[in-house]
């Protein structure tokens, strides 16, 4: 365990002598895992082109951060609002949407048969969150004895579960909007649920560096998302 905090701290510390040498800024951006992943990673290295001073690091995590720590420069984070003691700027309303992958024959797909494929995050932080149970109420249908379904902690699990082919799920549509766009999956009904919003928080006090990475996440998410 000494030898992996040795390593960590090493790690750091040879990032830390790294900016020094070359007058770079550590830009810490904190945010969850799946919107990490599915929007972050992929934007990273046209960020990193825009702003080639600054040393990037992502910090993926659902919990609650304490932005006066100094630890984080710009949170994107997904909630129902009420921040304290931060500027919160409303980014986009998301919704859960039914997907399969993209060769489903959605018209021959049975609902009392499908694979439900399903990810639990989020349960303990909003007990109302629209899940299979739920949603097949809403419908009027249930889900049936033997159907086969699996469960997941994460929601990028529950995508890369849809996309290998095993199932249908309900995922978030910014989570998924890339796969969506480019046909490596398909909404596979009608209906729709309003979701949590996204929110860009900073401190208020935050610098010129700061201001102008949320402006380039708000043009980018735009052009990705609300076009």
């Amino acid at each position: 365990m000494l030898k992996h905090v040795r390593s960590g701290f090493e790690q750091i510390q040879f990032a830390l002598h790294q900016l020094e040498k070359h007058k770079q800024r550590l830009f810490t951006i904190t945010t969850t895992p799946s919107f990490a992943s599915e929007w972050i990673i992929p934007h990273l290295p046209e960020l990193q082109q825009r702003f080639p001073n600054i040393m990037f690091r992502v910090h993926a995590s659902y919990d609650l951060v304490n932005m006066a720590s100094g630890l984080y420069d710009l949170a994107i984070r997904y909630g129902s609002g009420g921040y304290q003691h931060v500027n919160a700027e409303f980014l986009a309303t998301d919704e859960y949407v039914a997907v399969g992958y993209a060769s489903l024959d959605i018209e021959s797909m049975d609902w009392s048969s499908v694979p439900l494929i399903h990810f639990t995050w989020g349960d303990e932080y909003c007990p109302n969150r629209v899940n299979w149970q739920k949603w097949f109420e809403k419908q009027g249908l249930h889900i049936h004895a033997g159907q086969p379904q699996v469960f997941y902690t994460q929601e990028s699990h529950a995508i890369q579960a849809v996309l290998s082919g095993q199932g249908v799920a309900l995922l978030s549509r910014i989570a998924i909007a890339n796969d969506l766009k480019h046909g490596r999956m398909k909404i596979v009904s009608e209906h729709i649920e309003t979701a949590w919003n996204y929110y860009l928080l900073t401190l208020p006090n935050a610098d010129f560096v700061v201001e102008e990475v949320k402006r380039w996440c708000r043009e980018k998410f735009s052009q990705d998302y609300l076009d």
